[in-house]
């Protein structure tokens, strides 16, 4: 039987030939006490700090090292193991009793050699690798025993939102607990319905998450109907539910229910949840195969305001807008507190003196890679080179891109190519900007080159061609030549430097 029995249920078979009137009182009272006597030490473990350095960062972060001279992770390991087998001896209450003291349980490392002390939860000894387990398996058994030993399913949601927030490895889904354990769980549909009643009206990421994974659980909510009718209600807290709900009808081939769910979501998710962006993607995808064109005009703009990114700004550029349209557009991304990139937001909506007025204040010469500066230089070069590929020009781009796109990542280039031939500038702009350009990337060179960080070399050589076929194509001749040999002079002994240039020539 056992042999013909998949592996992972195995144990489950053979928990059913276990005598149930074998003695486990003794051993239980024994790692009771032993929790007792550990919630009552001052410290479990020793900590040491160690340095940690990687090729960006410019300082070494610190990383502790937690010692257990005392075994206390392999005791846990021992205990939690003895809960899990008292879950499949029927011991519901005794295994309940461990898993909730091992998980209240905190613990204190002290570090001697800078008198500091530090305090971690069972599940940051699960991260440090002190335990042999893993925290998803400890909270679906304890969640298990939680339904068999609770009276009520109005305290047993209450329980499962409590030990559910327990920081996991992987996430638990409401199956995983219906589906462990020796005894089928009884009643589940009429678990789900309060389970669902109650994150409805929990306004949290976790609520979020629990309650999508309720409804996929639900065969009531496997109903599209129903789903919409519950979406409408949780608009406020939860508005994935209506992503769910179009995905629903979009599986039963039924487009026009799908528009019709999209286009309440728009209407009663709030303008700035990003939700709100997905809803009204979906609302284009779903106009487009109807033909409607008047709401794909409408919700692409809605896919920008909900979620204001560069991604969702270039299908908006590509829209006849009207001019009233236009000036929302510019004083959104002047104002609204909810762009976070608003720099080079403003340079694809073409502010370029206003961007060169924010960046131009800024005049340091190192740590560009976490500044807009970092962006917006390299944006000003590609802009001002001509129209023809270049191996330093794509991997100029291949460095910022993903700070400032992540949707549509492989498709970035052509993007900015469109968004480029849009362009016009005067020739007494292109000359102001390219200079200043030059200027930030000299000072940047004479602090980056001659210093130890030769990581950042191949960065910096990207720039400088880039620059030189900038400065041809606003009229200086032979520019990129000319530069690149400039460099390689001032820099002739830094080898590591020559070599990127010369990968690019």
């Amino acid at each position: 039987m056992l042999r013909l029995t998949p592996a992972v249920k195995r144990e489950q078979v053979l928990q059913l030939m276990y005598d149930d009137s074998f003695p486990f009182e003794q051993q239980f009272q024994e790692y009771q006490n032993y929790l007792t006597e550990l919630a009552d030490k001052e410290f479990h473990f020793t900590a040491e700090d160690e340095e940690i350095y990687n090729e960006f960062d410019w300082e070494p972060d610190y990383q502790t090292i937690l010692k257990d001279t005392e075994n206390v992770g392999k005791k846990l390991t021992e205990i939690l193991n003895f809960a899990k087998q008292l879950v499949y001896q029927r011991h519901y209450q005794a295994a309940h009793d461990l898993y909730t003291r091992c998980l209240e349980l905190q613990f204190l490392a002290y570090d001697e050699e800078l008198w500091e002390q530090y305090e971690y939860s069972l599940s940051d000894l699960f991260n440090e690798g002190l335990i042999n387990d893993n925290s998803h398996n400890i909270i679906v058994h304890l969640l298990y025993t939680v339904y068999q030993t609770t009276d009520s399913f109005t305290e047993c949601v209450k329980i499962f939102y409590h030990y559910l927030a327990f920081p996991m490895e992987d996430e638990v889904k409401i199956a995983d607990v219906f589906t462990v354990g020796p005894q089928p769980l009884e009643q589940t549909e009429k678990f789900l319905f309060d389970w669902i009643n109650f994150l409805k009206i929990k306004p949290s990421p976790l609520a979020d998450r629990l309650l999508l994974d309720a409804v996929r659980t639900s065969p009531y909510f496997k109903q599209a109907e129903h789903l919409f009718t519950l979406a409408q209600e949780t608009a406020r807290f939860h508005p994935q539910l209506y992503l769910e709900c179009i995905n629903s009808f979009s599986e039963q081939n039924a487009p026009e229910k799908s528009l019709t769910v999209g286009k309440d979501g728009l209407k009663k998710i709030s303008l700035n949840n990003k939700v709100r962006s997905q809803v009204a993607e979906k609302v284009v995808g779903f106009s487009e195969q109807l033909n409607d064109n008047a709401i794909i005009h409408t919700a692409v703009q809605d896919t920008f305001y909900s979620d204001p990114c560069l991604d969702h700004l270039f299908p908006v550029l590509k829209l006849p807008l009207s001019e009233q349209e236009q000036e929302r557009l510019l004083r959104f991304v002047q104002n609204d507190r909810s762009v976070a990139d608003r720099i080079p937001l403003l340079f694809f909506l073409g502010q370029f003196e206003n961007v060169f007025k924010k960046i131009g204040s800024d005049h340091h010469a190192l740590g560009w890679s976490v500044n807009d500066k970092g962006i917006i230089i390299p944006l000003f070069l590609l802009l001002l080179r001509s129209m023809q590929p270049s191996l330093a020009a794509r991997s100029l781009m291949s460095e910022i891109k993903p700070r400032i796109s992540s949707q549509y990542f492989d498709v970035f280039e052509n993007e900015f190519d469109i968004w480029k031939q849009t362009i016009f500038l005067s020739e007494a702009d292109k000359v102001r900007y390219i200079n200043w350009c030059k200027k930030e990337v000299e000072n940047r060179g004479k602090d980056l080159i001659v210093t130890k960080f030769r990581h950042h070399y191949g960065r910096m050589a990207y720039l400088i061609v880039t620059l030189g076929e900038a400065e041809e194509n606003v009229g200086i001749t032979n520019a990129r030549a000319r530069t690149i040999q400039k460099y390689r002079k001032a820099h002739n002994r830094k080898r590591n430097f020559i070599a990127a240039l010369d990968e690019l020539t």
